[in-house]
């Protein structure tokens, strides 16, 4: 992962714009303090940029993984300590946990989908499988069977056919956890599993890790030959291939063989620099100063005007009346008429909306706010 951000924040220095650069500094510093999905829930709404320009935006569901990794150690300690029940713990941990997906999906589906309270009932199954193959082996050999596998395979198929269209995660998240819990129990023999046992299944999974750290962020820095070259999809899957083999052989696997202590140092102070590199991204605006001296102040973002306060007809001069009536569609042409009335006479007056077609035959069939934004509330310009 440190190598993944330290890359990304090269590709973003040599071909992003201070803006889009600032932003991506953000993401390497959530990503390295274990936080990329409260970052991506704290973004979450009308203004916020698409999913195809943000290049760390996949590692939220690694932000929600290390903080159930770092939570949930500390609650099982604390439990062997007080001498409760580790199944229980693990039981009433994970319905407490889907219960709050369930109510909060139907108020704020972005936070039971990104926080990670929504989503430790996911891996606590997990936690429950991993203890019932320590402490009741015999049982969950009888769940060895094709039967499971199969089953466990068909909820993952409907679930990833089904979710798009559904409210997720809510109840709609039971088929994919339950499904990969069946296959995991059913073992590597059990009919269709001898599949995911095979050696190129086993391969990939061993570079399945590198391959979800490098696929998103190539992906978004091709996105453009993506759209006009038809070969490009596959130079960005080779490619991934290629750097996620290259990641797993000469990082993941050497690291494995190493001290504990002396790796834990070294990724600690190294995930410090990472960090520290996205801060003062942040920090800058995107690092202007790589530019030569005259472009930054062409690059740099304009600020916004504060162009519809309340006193827009405050100004209005006696002449043509002007009605901009709709959302911010039609609010983004004040600006130029605001500029127009400093040059000739002129009223302006705004009726604005949002999430409401601006027509009256749509507004009055719609919603009942809807109706009563599409009426006039300035009787000065129905005349």
């Amino acid at each position: 992962m440190i190598f993944v951000l330290a890359a990304v924040w090269a590709l973003g220095w040599h071909f992003m714009l201070p803006e889009d650069f600032q932003e991506l500094g953000k993401q390497i510093f959530a990503a390295a303090a274990f936080g990329s999905n409260l970052l991506t829930y704290s973004q979450v709404g009308y203004f916020d940029a698409p999913a195809i320009t943000k290049p760390l935006l996949h590692l939220w569901s690694l932000g929600v993984e290390e903080q159930f990794y770092l939570l949930t150690p500390l609650a099982l300690m604390a439990a062997v300590r007080w001498r409760y029940s580790m199944p229980w713990i693990l039981a009433v941990g994970a319905v407490v946990s889907f219960a709050i997906n369930i109510v909060l999906v139907r108020y704020d589906q972005a936070a039971a989908f990104y926080l990670p309270f929504t989503r430790f009932w996911e891996l606590l199954v997990g936690g429950g499988l991993a203890y019932a193959a320590i402490h009741f082996p015999e049982r969950l050999r009888r769940l060895q069977h094709w039967v499971v596998s199969l089953l466990g395979l068909l909820l993952i198929g409907v679930a990833a056919f089904a979710t798009p269209f559904a409210l997720f995660p809510g109840w709609w998240a039971i088929p994919p956890v339950l499904g990969a819990a069946l296959v995991i129990a059913a073992g590597p023999s059990a009919g269709s599993n001898r599949i995911l046992a095979s050696p190129p299944a086993v391969g990939i999974g061993l570079i399945s890790y590198p391959l979800y750290l490098w696929h998103w962020p190539l992906l978004v820095f091709m996105r453009e030959e993506l759209e006009i070259q038809h070969g490009a999809f596959l130079l960005l899957a080779t490619t991934s291939l290629v750097l996620a083999t290259i990641t797993y052989l000469f990082i993941e696997r050497p690291v494995r063989t190493f001290r504990l202590r002396p790796v834990a140092t070294a990724s600690l102070a190294t995930m410090l620099l990472v960090a520290a590199a996205g801060f003062e991204v942040m920090r800058t605006n995107g690092l202007p100063s790589r530019y030569h001296p005259p472009l930054p102040s062409i690059l740099l973002p304009t600020p916004i005007p504060q162009y519809a306060g309340p006193d827009l007809e405050a100004g209005n001069i006696a002449g043509p009346k002007v009605l901009l009536w709709g959302d911010s569609h039609a609010g983004h042409l004040i600006p130029g008429f605001v500029a127009l009335r400093r040059t000739r006479p002129l009223s302006i007056y705004g009726e604005s909306f949002s999430d409401c077609p601006p027509t009256r035959a749509h507004a009055e069939s719609a919603r009942q706010h809807c109706a009563e934004k599409s009426r006039p509330s300035n009787n000065d310009w129905c005349r």
